[in-house]
């Protein structure tokens, strides 16, 4: 298990040597030591835990514990991940992760200093069970419970993975007949088990790039990529540059009015509930459909306010 004394030099390891870099025992050392130097000036012994000795152990609990492979490059006299590592979207979560039970060792801690959202969703206890039938290609069976009202439902499911939204968690699997993926999400399981029956992932459609042009989870009719682009009031606009809609996201102009953004995405309910949720904060540039969507639905919303109580 990683020490209180190793897991500030794992994440340090981690968050530089991620991506394609190749850095030698030197540019780590010398690295640490500033970063070191620099976040707990009145900690000097932080920076001078760092050796290569240190760091062959460090290596060994990456791969041990957390199955990250990091590799010694004599030909460009470096360390840098192994192609057997995680991608860099599943590494980066894994860093957060890693940094939060970091924040969690520290004492006294209270609620008073740091507050975690109260609304997380239910259903994170169903993951790993789930996670281990994907991997073993099992079906799996629950009751689902939607929110629309109608009576819950027993699901037999082929399992493909798992997808967040939002603080959500769904499973994203297709029905023997059908191969189209949905999604269900984890809270909405009850009773749920794996059948002993095994399936073939590759009866489903192809589901892996199904998500690509989507904002969310909801994928209910397959919907064509389109351009969208979207005006923000500069505020707005740079949180929205924080943390982009879209991977597909690029600003196409910024001053002191307006930051206006690109997008290359489908049309999805997810997507304009999103918009709807900046209220006169944005605007729809185009398409002119959406436009004019999104113009009706907010002066609906407004006329229900209209109407005395």
């Amino acid at each position: 298990m990683t020490s209180k004394t190793s897991l500030h030099r794992i994440i340090f390891i981690l968050r530089w040597i991620k991506g394609d870099r190749v850095l030698s025992f030197d540019e780590l050392l010398t690295r640490y030591r500033r970063e070191m130097y620099s976040k707990f000036p009145d900690e000097p012994d932080r920076a001078e835990d760092f050796s290569r000795r240190t760091l062959q152990r460090d290596v060994i609990e990456l791969r041990d514990v957390y199955g990250i492979y990091i590799l010694y490059d004599r030909r460009q006299n470096g360390y840098r991940l192994s192609d057997k590592t995680y991608s860099a979207k599943i590494l980066e979560y894994l860093l957060d992760t890693l940094e939060l039970y970091q924040i969690m060792q520290l004492k006294p801690l209270s609620d008073s200093i740091l507050f975690p959202d109260d609304r997380k969703a239910r259903g994170s206890e169903h993951m790993m069970f789930l996670l281990k039938a994907i991997t073993g290609f099992h079906k799996v069976e629950f009751e689902y419970h939607k929110f629309d009202g109608e009576p819950p439902s027993l699901r037999q499911v082929n399992p493909l993975a798992l997808k967040e939204f939002k603080n959500r968690w769904y499973l994203l699997a297709f029905q023997d007949g059908n191969p189209k993926v949905k999604s269900f999400g984890l809270d909405r399981m009850q009773g749920i088990r794996r059948l002993p029956a095994k399936f073939d992932p590759d009866l489903a459609e192809n589901w892996t790039t199904q998500f690509e042009s989507v904002f969310g989870i909801t994928s209910r009719d397959p919907k064509e990529a389109v351009k969208v682009v979207l005006s923000f009031r500069p505020v707005q606009g740079r949180y929205v540059q924080a943390l982009p809609l879209h991977q597909s996201q690029t600003t196409i102009l910024e001053n002191e009015n307006e930051i206006r953004i690109s997008l290359r995405i489908a049309i999805t309910h997810d997507f304009i509930m999103e918009l709807l949720s900046y209220g006169a904060e944005a605007e729809v540039i185009s398409p002119r459909r959406l436009r004019s969507q999104i113009a009706r639905l907010l002066n609906d919303g407004s006329k229900r306010y209209e109407k005395p109580q």
